[in-house]
């Protein structure tokens, strides 16, 4: 892979960026949120950038994935940005992943399952040493893979690959499925020459969107951060304050 193809292009150059989205049947209304803010801020501030939306339906996140991006590719995008439909993120989020210029770039965000939340990314993705962003965490990380929430790849590693790009394959002696689709992609990545890193900063800023159930033990764990929380709270909730792009 030559360095050309990621060096900042001249602010006359357009650059094209197709966004996906894959859905399984409906989206939450913060993502909605998120991503619209983010157009409106591309619009605003990158007029040179031509970032087209392509989202679809299915319960086969592999094939989803898939299939969005071989239609980035056959419209001539540049960068392909993932998000999925259960995720917050700033305004800036496509600005600040291409910004990096890396073939991939992504945010390390929580899984939903409680009580054990981990990060998505990993050290060692067969050991599933996990990759955790701290406060004092800064700047970008190589990582053996992460999820495919809020990403950036460059068109050239799917060039560099072999199809498939994603895929969830079977262990017939572990009985089980060995590693999900965005683990997939990460190994072929590497193994095709590319790094995958993680933005430790964007990292900070990024939600994982989910249904929970509150009881008397999360609400006794919870109490001592209560009143830490006291004078930010209005209504009883935590007081965002949703900027325009």
């Amino acid at each position: 892979m030559t360095t050309e193809s990621l060096e900042p292009a001249p602010a006359e150059s357009e650059i094209r960026v197709a966004v996906l989205v894959p859905v399984r049947d409906s989206c939450v209304s913060l993502f909605a949120q998120s991503l619209a803010l983010a157009y409106a801020y591309l619009a605003k501030h990158h007029s040179n950038v031509d970032a087209c939306l392509y989202s679809n339906n299915g319960s086969v996140i592999a094939e989803q994935r898939l299939g969005l991006a071989r239609m980035a590719l056959q419209d001539g995008a540049d960068w392909t940005v993932w998000f999925d439909s259960d995720m917050r993120f700033p305004k800036d989020t496509i600005e600040r992943l291409l910004a990096h210029q890396k073939p991939i770039v992504a945010a390390n965000y929580p899984t939903r399952r409680m009580p054990a939340i981990e990060p998505t990314a990993f050290v060692d993705d067969e050991t599933q040493d996990r990759v955790y962003t701290l406060k004092e965490s800064t700047g970008l990380q190589p990582v053996a893979a992460v999820g495919f929430g809020v990403m950036a790849v460059h068109r050239s590693v799917f060039e560099a690959m072999e199809l498939p790009w994603f895929d969830t394959p079977w262990d017939k002696e572990a009985m089980k499925y060995d590693c999900g689709e965005d683990v997939y992609f990460c190994r072929k990545a590497r193994a095709a020459g590319f790094e995958v890193l993680i933005d430790h900063d964007l990292s900070k800023e990024v939600a994982h969107v989910g249904q929970m159930e509150f009881d008397s033990i999360i609400a006794s764990g919870l109490r001592h951060k209560v009143k830490d929380l006291k004078p930010r709270l209005v209504n009883n909730q935590v007081n965002a304050i949703v900027t325009a792009a």
